[in-house]
């Protein structure tokens, strides 16, 4: 599938959970715990970088609670007011009620498929993610928090309303029963 097609329907249609290289080979394991959002149901003005170039303007959320062993579906959507030069990671991770990680996925914009430096000035980009609630996880409020980094692991800064605010988003709360 040189053309990435298998990849680029799944994408679009279901959410990574994880990939792992096996010799020359990407494994990516999907869920599909509800339909993709092709609109955001909560709006954000959110920028990252300095000076701020990359927006995340909404987001899309499959539940707000959750068991071990479900999945979230969660769609980003992500703009830039001017090209971007780098290649970045987004990193979705859920933060316990112990601030422990306890899921996370990380990944270029649309699992690959959409690399930051070729985005359009004005293009809404949809960046799919799914995590898995592991067995085990700790009943509670969790923080679902989101960011972009470099491929060196350093965190581009968060703005919020023209204010530093760290470099990563809490977007919603996720109860874990």
């Amino acid at each position: 599938d040189p053309e990435r097609l298998v990849e680029r329907t799944l994408d679009a249609r279901a959410f990574a959970l994880g990939s792992e290289l096996y010799g020359g080979v990407r494994f990516v394991t999907y869920a599909v715990p509800g339909p993709v959002a092709t609109t955001p149901q909560a709006t954000l003005n959110a920028a990252f970088g300095t000076p701020p170039a990359i927006r995340l303007t909404g987001y899309a959320l499959n539940t707000s609670e959750a068991s071990p062993g479900d999945a979230l579906g969660l769609t980003l959507f992500w703009s830039t007011d001017t090209p971007v030069d780098a290649r970045l990671k987004v990193f979705v991770h859920l933060i316990g009620p112990d601030g422990k990680l306890v899921a996370q996925h990380d990944s270029e914009p649309a699992n690959g498929l959409r690399p930051t430096d070729g985005w359009s000035t004005g293009e809404t980009i949809a960046d799919n993610h799914g995590l898995l609630i592991p067995p085990g996880a700790v009943p509670g409020t969790c923080r679902l928090v989101v960011g972009l980094y470099q491929f060196d692991g350093t965190r581009l800064p968060l703005m919020l309303a023209g204010t530093p605010a760290g470099d990563a988003l809490t977007v919603q709360e996720i109860r874990i029963r």
